[in-house]
């Protein structure tokens, strides 16, 4: 049988696609910030993507929900480039939905769910189950009090899902029928992601203690690890009044732990909707790395890009390959889904040492110590919200190692002064110290304050 020039060259077309195509990914880049992407079209918007191998076929897929254009969970092959499924979502009560869409790894038999089916919400108020091959519904899952369902996770154990709702503001654990083991009151709870726990080893964990993150999406909510067996909330990125080491991120969507160590080094990266943004905290709520802008409320919430060309985060997730990804509405009247591959050194990023904080008559001393050594300058901004003066000392120290039994040898004080009522002082900490440790009390005994400190780092 003879062969055509056409279909010898269709041949090798597919060939090439299949083998080369994820080489072909477009390469954009704002400065210093560069990134790979691995999804764009016109007219599609994804709010979230999950990197996984399609256990249908064992290709590499990203599986996404897009709810303000298409409102439909699809599968995209990305070693092909092409959409290969997609379901828009039934119901017309809900206008923005479905915000996730989860490929199964495995069977679950509780709700007839083969591997490779896809759960997502739909805009009838409900969590549905999706037929990959006959895109059939063939389970539902509703809530009596839901008002806008947004994420749905199988839990840790297999004994059920863990759901979000975005306008009645819960995050619970349920079981497969529906009925409530625990639930958490979150304010704008959005998207979750698995905190996979401790080694077999038992030497590392990324876990704080609990086995969930979710995000709550608005202006006082934050990023909160939650525990299984209960639902609480064992650490979390938010600000709390007479509080210690936190961060007021502005409007997160979405987060996920990246990292397993010893001595609890892991970070949490998360992905902001107001104006854009991505940064990596660590267990303190301090920011390591990563960009972010301020967010203005005056006169009313007002979102503008970042200068690395995010505009608004929706979504960040961990590739298969090791990288971060995240998708931003940085597009022509869509989204893209990219994939991180240089991060930009010059940023500016803080957090709060202490929020509307008292330090008490006999002191406090605002520890862990800031580590500064990788920084170029450090502000320390302290504002007294209240009627009284506050004393404060700022030491430094040049010593890499510290221990406990060695202070306060080989701390410098670099500045001592109070800080009256209502007033503002700031602290520029520009010479290269390895870190810098604050320490506060009432001018007066028995005459307290109520203070912010925030601590701005700088890379130029």
């Amino acid at each position: 049988m003879s062969v055509t020039g056409a279909e010898i060259r269709k041949i090798v077309e597919e060939e090439l696609r299949s083998e080369l195509g994820k080489y072909y990914f477009r390469r954009m880049g704002f400065g210093e910030f560069e990134y790979n992407i691995l999804f764009y079209k016109y007219g599609y918007m994804p709010h979230f993507a999950e990197h996984v191998i399609d256990p249908r076929d064992g290709r590499e897929k990203l599986v996404m929900a897009d709810p303000h254009i298409r409102r439909s969970a699809f599968v995209y092959d990305l070693k092909n480039g092409e959409i290969e499924w997609e379901v828009l979502v039934p119901g017309t009560a809900i206008s923005a939905n479905p915000h996730i869409a989860r490929m199964l790894p495995e069977a679950v038999p509780e709700i007839n769910a083969e591997a490779g089916d896809i759960i997502c919400a739909d805009r009838s108020g409900r969590w549905i189950l999706i037929d990959r091959d006959t895109k059939e519904i063939k389970w539902t899952l509703t809530q009596d009090d839901a008002s806008w369902p947004h994420d749905i996770l199988p839990t840790k154990n297999k004994d059920g899902f863990i759901l979000t709702d975005y306008s009645a503001g819960f995050c619970r654990k349920v079981k497969f029928d529906g009925s409530v083991v625990w639930n958490r009151d979150m304010g704008a709870a959005a998207k979750l992601s698995l905190v996979e726990g401790t080694t077999p080893s038992g030497g590392h964990t990324n876990s704080f203690g609990g086995d969930y993150i979710a995000t709550g999406n608005a202006n006082d909510a934050g990023v909160h690890e939650i525990r299984d067996s209960d639902g609480e909330i064992v650490w979390k990125i938010g600000c709390s009044v007479g509080s210690m080491n936190v961060s007021w991120p502005p409007k997160p969507h979405s987060a996920f732990r990246w990292g397993i160590t010893e001595g609890e080094g892991n970070l949490t990266i998360v992905g902001f909707e107001a104006g854009g943004g991505i940064v990596a905290f660590d267990k303190e709520c301090r920011p390591r790395w990563g960009f972010m802008k301020p967010y203005s409320m005056l006169p009313s919430g007002i979102y503008r890009p970042t200068s690395y060309g995010l505009m608004e985060t929706f979504h960040v997730f961990p590739t298969l390959w090791g990288t971060i990804g995240a998708i931003d509405a940085g597009v022509k009247y869509g989204s893209q889904v990219i994939e991180v591959i240089k991060w930009p050194r010059k940023t500016t990023l803080w957090f709060f040492l202490a929020q509307d904080h008292d330090p008490g008559d006999s002191g406090t001393y605002y520890d862990p110590p800031l580590e500064v050594a990788e920084w170029d300058e450090i502000y320390i901004t302290f504002i007294n919200r209240g009627d009284n003066p506050i004393d404060y000392t700022i030491y430094g120290t040049r010593i890499g190692t510290l221990f406990e039994a060695d202070w306060p040898s080989h701390w410098e004080i670099i500045w001592n002064e109070a800080v009256a009522g209502g007033a503002v002082k700031n602290v520029i900490v520009d010479q290269k110290w390895w870190a810098l440790r604050v320490f506060g009390k009432r001018s007066t005994p028995g005459a307290g304050s109520t203070v912010k400190i925030l601590v701005t780092f700088v890379r130029k």
